[in-house]
């Protein structure tokens, strides 16, 4: 059975969540064995963007002006979307477990909601208000207030922080593409995040710091 284009974005977006979601799991052991987080957000980026740039050549098919028309929308994703916000959530991971650390930030879709509710003055539809009572509790089920070890409010500051850049993100991305493919959006904003990153980190702004040890990963030492 064929998927409708509805199915296919809802398909996207799960993998899509997922992955993120993994990528905190694996930038963990980076962090514990001596990389700080702007080291491994820019190492991570970097080579993300290299590996879509041919993909977005191809896509682009010499239309390079559709790069400079939408130059302010790639600047914010690579400013917002790559740099702030992941250097926030990873220096929260170095603080708080990765699943409390994820979860607050992916309430960003609440916090849209609440934002779009305010400035129309319109009620979200049941559904909707449903689906953001119901990841407010998961939030609630996870992090436990007043159970179990306490948190750590820098760490859980930086995650709020961080759920803050990814709502402004999902804004960015959401916005009319004039003419720019998503995959040239992604790779543009990678590579330019990185590049903002690296530069930041060099005047010292930025604790810029990368180890060679061995991490513990699945159980077990990877180099």
């Amino acid at each position: 059975m064929a998927l409708n284009q509805t199915s296919k974005g809802l398909v996207v977006a799960v993998v899509a969540a997922a992955s993120f979601g993994l990528s905190g799991a694996f930038i963990k052991p980076l962090l514990e064995s001596g990389w700080s987080p702007a080291a491994a957000v820019t190492a991570r980026v970097l080579i993300g963007g290299v590996v879509l740039a041919p993909f977005a050549i191809l896509a682009l098919r010499g239309r390079w002006a559709s790069l400079w028309r939408g130059r302010w929308r790639l600047l914010g994703m690579a400013l917002v979307g790559v740099a702030g916000t992941q250097v926030l959530y990873f220096a929260a991971i170095e603080r708080i477990p990765v699943g409390t650390a994820i979860l607050i930030e992916y309430l960003a879709p609440v916090v849209l909601v609440l934002f779009v509710w305010a400035r129309t003055r319109r009620a979200p539809k049941a559904v909707v208000l449903a689906g953001s009572a119901v990841a407010i509790a998961g939030l609630l089920l996870v992090v436990s207030p007043g159970g179990g070890k306490p948190l750590d409010l820098v760490g859980v500051a930086l995650a709020v922080t961080a759920m803050l850049g990814c709502a402004g993100y999902y804004i960015i991305a959401a916005r009319p593409s004039d003419g720019l493919p998503p995959v040239a959006l992604a790779a543009g904003g990678l590579l330019a995040g990185g590049v903002a990153l690296a530069a930041v980190s060099a005047t010292g702004l930025l604790p810029f710091v990368v180890s060679t040890r061995d991490v513990q990963l699945f159980g077990g030492p990877a180099p």
